[in-house]
């Protein structure tokens, strides 16, 4: 009798994990390659002249999912250059292909470098660094670790 109570337990706790990354909306991962775009995210406004990247960045688990896009990219190859929006604000930036990662400066302090780096890997991991605290290392280079840590998807590519 306790051998089934227990099995019957372990079903239980079995469909309670599934039903939970069922309802989080938990997928395989969402591999992004140059040539991925979500259906009709092209818009006829973005063609003319130039190649333009959109992002949407949610919370790590979920993405863009029940709450929206918290935090907008945009990032033009031909100029190096992007927007970041987060909380109703919208910064320009450099951007720049870094091996196989996206990254978007900004924050430019008065020593010439930048202080707020977002990147996203070829998973769609983003990652927002803000190195306003972050000291020279003995090579110079100021390294910090993610302040927070998102999940993207391109929105849309177009030419400009």
């Amino acid at each position: 009798m306790q051998k089934r109570e227990k099995q019957k337990r372990e079903r239980l706790i079995v469909a309670a994990v599934v039903g939970i990354f069922l309802l989080t909306g938990c997928s395989a991962p969402n591999h992004l390659y140059p040539g991925d775009v979500e259906e009709g995210d092209v818009e006829e406004g973005d063609v003319e002249e130039g190649r333009i990247e959109r992002w949407g960045c949610g919370d790590l688990l979920n993405g863009c999912g029940f709450g929206g896009c918290p935090v907008e990219l945009t990032a033009d190859f031909d100029y190096g250059s992007g927007t970041v929006e987060f909380a109703g604000t919208e910064s320009h930036t450099r951007f720049e292909v870094k091996g196989l990662e996206r990254r978007w400066d900004w924050c430019l302090q008065d020593d010439g470098l930048f202080g707020c780096a977002f990147t996203i890997d070829t998973q769609g991991d983003g990652a927002y660094f803000n190195f306003a605290d972050a000291m020279p290392d003995d090579d110079g280079a100021r390294r910090t670790k993610p302040s927070e840590l998102f999940k993207c998807t391109r929105r849309r590519v177009g030419n400009r």
